[in-house]
């Protein structure tokens, strides 16, 4: 096992091991610090707030804010939130934890740049869903009743579809950015690039 995890990488064993370690032992803060020093060289500041929030001052202000957007994803409750981060049995600390995650909420309340992001995507999504139930009832009927424009129905729907889907994902990569959650923000904004793709090569086609 690396000697000093704050200057070696981690192999996905020994981080196994210190997932296991912090789980017998929630005070452990060697196996703490060294899952949230891993987590944040690489770029998951939602895990690195989940540990690090159990040490005062230990978590920056974007992996507290990462990490309570991820536990309102999840519905977390307070017995949840414990849980993800292998939080010890200290009513001081909960209370401290709590405080902390629910001024995070507070700056990401209605009205800010991540809530405004998040009710965007919210209606993207929808209208992606609807187009797609749409898309599938036009191409049922007008191939049912053998209409020879249905190959040009299919296809522009279909390109409406994959305009939404392209609309809603790259939203929520720059919602992700906005979070600091550089793999979310990657892997929607691949699929948006993806979807214009095929909207394009349908309308050239």
């Amino acid at each position: 096992m690396s000697g000093n995890p704050m200057e070696f990488p981690l192999s996905p064993q020994e981080l196994g091991v210190f997932k296991s370690r912090l789980a017998d032992d929630p005070s452990d803060d060697e196996a703490r610090t060294a899952l949230v020093s891993w987590y944040r060289q690489n770029g998951h500041n939602d895990q690195a707030g989940r540990y690090a929030i159990a040490i005062d001052g230990a978590a920056t202000a974007d992996e507290v804010r990462a990490y309570s957007s991820m536990l309102r994803g999840l519905r977390a409750d307070d017995r949840r939130m414990r849980e993800l981060s292998r939080l010890p049995d200290d009513a001081e600390l909960l209370a401290r934890v709590s405080e902390q995650l629910s001024s995070a909420l507070k700056i990401t309340a209605p009205g800010s740049l991540a809530a405004l992001i998040e009710r965007i995507a919210a209606v993207l999504w929808l209208a992606f869903a609807v187009s797609v139930l749409l898309t599938l009832g036009t191409t049922f009927v007008v191939t049912l009743q053998g209409d020879t424009a249905a190959p040009e129905i299919a296809s522009g729907w279909s390109s409406i579809t994959l305009a939404f889907l392209a609309a809603a994902c790259i939203v929520a990569a720059i919602g992700f950015a906005v979070e600091r959650m550089w793999v979310g923000a990657v892997i929607m904004s691949a699929i948006s690039v993806g979807a214009a793709w095929a909207v394009i090569a349908l309308l050239s086609g």
